[in-house]
């Protein structure tokens, strides 16, 4: 054993490496780009009083960010005890964590493409307690990186046989017991990237920005220099027809160009391992990820394909892993639990699925669909929400008839946008997969084990009650399920199963 592992094993407490200041650095730049974001329109503002000063504004801002990943650094610490992992920090607000081994879900090593010429790494150890509770431990060296992780693992193996699945369950394989499974190509991120964009995102971040500046479309154009009323003075209809066209073109490459760039830095180099009993996948271009989990913990697997990948025949796999506390975690922590396979083949969508479940077909499976009624619901509300909108309309001012046109336009979208959500709708069982099957235009299929089933609740109104109809809610570790308007004696049968497979089955859901 190394001295590293003796001195973690004293329990003493440690300092982080001076080069920890670029892992806090970077940590705040990214959970600060929103309020930057928001803050921007002042800064602006103020610039426009004092733009001689205006360059001081990206200086201030990095020399706070440095200063603050100094103090961090500076006032944080942590040790590895027998039973836990403890962190100390803060320089005016102190903050103390005591994650039990027993919390631990998942042990990871990082690789940052900051610390990568440093040949340096960080250590993530994430709970299942509360909400987003984990430690980064940053600037390690590999060799200290595996001994304290080699620590932790094995002192919840020396508890005994009570402890050796939650040891199994997070601690990585040996290369040699791994075997590839899946890999994505730089063609699929691109192809993930055309069909999955995520670009709007920045997209109404910089809208906001605008909106909030009191900068008029017209004032940024004359800004940028565009004399528009010069451009287009002369132009005849198809002129400005095409010109149209031509800039909403630009703008739609644009768009497919940044979702592209997320993708290729967010899964390149997409590789799934399988192991005896679990699942090793390694992917990112700048920071690499490594996640390592038992098959057993996966909870739900949903298969997602939106408009362009029904065109283009793909699908996206999501493994979603136990989530607790889930009515108080963040959707980034929850998103974070989430293991995603991009751009899965039709033909390929097997590969993935047997690991998790094993025979389950989803193309092959009769479901039975939603009753006409669910349809007739939510028509019949879209269209008192639309006369009701109507009569306000009216009532205010006769000079909004544009609105009015507006709402009988919307009328066909929501009662074809309803039609569809009644015809995508359905519940199937196969052997011990429930399988709810949702969407529009596309199509989503939430999978999960009956045995893994933690809650089974039975929905029916008053006006449910006297046309025969029920919904179920499903909840497993990682998600809710809700499957609606369906008979009762349907919906009663698959409750019954679901909670005798529950009672009969001894397979772990950990």
């Amino acid at each position: 054993m190394t001295s590293e592992a003796c001195a973690i094993t004293a329990g003493e407490w440690r300092r982080l490496s001076p080069w920890s200041v670029f892992h806090f650095a970077s940590k705040a730049i990214a959970q600060n780009i929103q309020s930057l974001i928001f803050f921007g329109p002042a800064t602006y503002g103020a610039s426009r009083f004092a733009s001689e000063l205006a360059w001081v504004i990206p200086i201030a801002v990095m020399a706070a960010v440095l200063i603050g990943s100094a103090v961090t650094y500076l006032f944080y610490s942590y040790r590895v005890l027998g039973d836990s992992v403890q962190v100390r920090r803060g320089a005016l607000f102190k903050k103390n964590v005591d994650l039990s081994f027993d919390r631990i879900q998942n042990i990871s090593i990082e690789h940052p493409f900051y610390f990568r010429p440093l040949s340096r790494v960080t250590l993530k150890i994430d709970g299942a307690g509360a909400r987003r509770e984990e430690v980064n431990i940053a600037a390690l060296t590999i060799a200290e990186a595996e001994a304290a992780r080699g620590h932790i693992l094995g002192r919840k193996s020396s508890r005994g046989n009570a402890a050796e699945s939650a040891v199994a369950a997070i601690a990585p394989p040996a290369a040699d017991d791994e075997r590839p499974l899946f890999t994505r190509s730089l063609t699929d991120l691109v192809v993930h990237g055309l069909t999955n964009n995520r670009s709007f995102i920045a997209i109404a971040g910089l809208l906001g920005v605008l909106w909030q500046s009191n900068l008029s479309p017209s004032d940024l154009i004359r800004r940028l220099g565009i004399q528009f009323d010069v451009v287009v003075a002369g132009m005849s209809l198809i002129q400005l027809v095409m010109l149209f066209a031509l800039s909403l073109i630009v703008a739609v490459g644009a768009i497919a160009f940044v979702s592209v760039l997320v993708a290729i830095f967010t899964y390149y180099g997409f590789a799934m391992h399988r192991t005896a009993d679990g699942l090793t996948i390694r992917r990112g271009l700048l920071t690499r990820h490594e996640i390592h989990v038992k098959k057993s913990r996966i909870q739900t697997v949903t298969i997602r394909q939106d408009w362009l990948d029904r065109l283009l025949g793909r699908r996206n796999v999501i493994l979603e892993r136990i989530s607790h506390s889930q009515s108080q975690e963040d959707p980034w922590s929850a998103q974070k639990r989430k293991i995603f396979v991009p751009s899965v083949r039709e033909h390929e969508t097997r590969i993935v699925t047997d690991e998790i479940l094993p025979g389950c077909r989803i193309d092959d499976l009769p479901f039975t669909p939603i009753r006409i009624r669910y349809f007739y619901k939510r028509v019949a509300i879209a269209s008192v929400v639309i006369l009701i909108a109507l009569g306000v309309a009216e009532w205010l001012s006769n000079g909004l008839h544009w609105l009015t046109l507006g709402l009988l336009a919307v009328w066909p979208l929501v009662v074809g946008h309803a039609y569809m959500t009644w015809k995508r709708g359905g519940l199937a069982v196969d052997g011990d997969f429930v399988v709810a099957r949702s969407g529009t235009i596309g199509i989503d299929y939430r999978i999960f084990p009956a045995s893994k089933a933690q809650d089974v609740t039975h929905i029916q109104s008053v006006l449910m009650r006297r046309h025969d109809i029920s919904s179920l809610r499903f909840h497993t570790a990682s998600t809710t399920i809700t499957v609606p308007y369906m008979g009762t004696e349907f919906m009663s049968a698959v409750l019954d199963y679901v909670v005798f497979r529950v009672e009969s089955s001894r397979a772990s859901w950990m």
